[in-house]
């Protein structure tokens, strides 16, 4: 496993990026990779230890973001650092962790923030809501125009659609306004269009403030997200 760091600068203020390259591992057969995810996040773990104690950097400005297992990986590292900041799972992975003790999986105790993109709930991805804050978008089950998703199980659209909605979030002119909903049912019934005890803003805009699951609607083709969403 190799780690690569780059120096990135936004709005926000300035911030250090590393990427995990755990593709080594990745790419065994699925029941293996699924073993290697705890591997992975000691190891990570074990190296924001290292920051935390040569450059004094604080586990709460610590941002871990993970895609399918790579969001159960930035859990089992969570759990090892006390305060962690923020945790946010893109589509976490579903065969083997669905409906398991949150031990096994990512879950809300494993940062102080944990939010979550659902977009593949029927397939790759898990259905159930595990973090402070769940998002929905279309459902949740199948992304808009990835219907290939259902006739070719090598394609998974609907399963990556999360990392590309959560990078489009970063732009300052992107707001996935969401809004609070208890089921897909309500959802698709048109019941979930107010925001009530409060709204939520899917990706990296997401918030402390209000906690639940949360549905949106997103465009069909890229620019996923819009003014007008």
């Amino acid at each position: 496993m190799s780690f690569h760091i780059t120096y990135h600068a936004d709005a926000k203020g300035e911030m250090n990026i590393i990427v995990v390259d755990w593709s080594g591992g990745a790419f065994d057969p699925y029941d293996q990779a699924v073993a290697n995810t705890r591997v992975v996040g000691a190891v990570i773990a074990e190296l924001v230890k290292v920051l935390h104690n040569l450059t004094n950097t604080e586990y709460s400005n610590i941002y871990l973001v993970g895609h399918s297992l790579g969001a159960h990986i930035c859990g089992y590292a969570g759990e090892r650092l006390p305060g962690l900041g923020r945790i946010t799972g893109l589509d976490p992975a579903g065969p083997f962790f669905q409906y398991v003790d949150s031990a096994v999986r990512i879950d809300s105790t494993d940062a102080d923030f944990v939010d979550i993109i659902h977009t593949d709930g029927s397939r790759y991805g898990i259905s159930e809501a595990v973090g402070d804050v769940d998002f929905y978008p279309n459902g949740g089950v199948h992304q808009p125009a990835c219907l290939s998703d259902h006739l070719d199980p090598s394609i998974a659209c609907s399963h990556v659609r999360a990392i590309y909605y959560f990078i489009e979030s970063i732009n300052p002119s992107c707001h996935y306004k969401s809004f609070p909903c208890k089921t897909k049912d309500d959802f698709v019934s048109d019941k979930c269009n107010a925001c009530g005890s409060g709204c939520q803003e899917m990706g990296y805009k997401a918030h402390r403030n209000t906690s639940g699951t949360f549905y949106l609607k997103t465009r069909w083709h890229y620019p996923y997200c819009s003014k007008n969403v």
